[in-house]
């Protein structure tokens, strides 16, 4: 189970909320905050570390974040762009496409760049996937 610390009411996202999370029992946690990344990293929790390719300047910061934090996953805002995007973050972490992501042909063009996650809340892709058509 990941927790998005970004948005917990309450929970402070500092080492002490980390911890609190860590013994919960979460497996990692999502976040915008870069600096979180090593924090959670140090107490073995995986991390996403998400950021919104809004123009070029957004993706070369977060270019900037993955190299210099090496984030176990990467989640691209919105899904689509990270097809496009992709090729600038030079990195190996894994990468998830997210946001958007409401029919089969961008879900189908995502996997064909060789990202192999998504988020989505669309009942129709994940009914798509449940049965074996994606």
């Amino acid at each position: 189970m990941f927790v998005d610390v970004d948005f917990i009411s309450g929970l402070q996202a500092d080492d002490e909320g980390i911890l609190f999370l860590k013994k919960q029992g979460v497996n990692g946690i999502i976040t915008t905050k870069p600096r979180l990344v090593k924090l959670a990293r140090d107490m073995n929790l995986s991390v996403v570390l998400r950021f919104f390719a809004i123009d070029s300047h957004a993706v070369e910061r977060g270019a900037e974040q993955i190299r210099n934090y090496s984030p176990d996953f990467v989640e691209i805002l919105p899904g689509i762009a990270a097809v496009r995007v992709i090729k600038k973050l030079n990195t190996s972490s894994q990468i998830i496409a997210a946001g958007l992501l409401d029919n089969e042909e961008d879900v189908r063009e995502i996997f064909k760049k060789g990202i192999n996650h998504i988020s989505t809340s669309s009942a129709e892709i994940w009914n798509l996937y449940r049965s074996r058509k994606l």
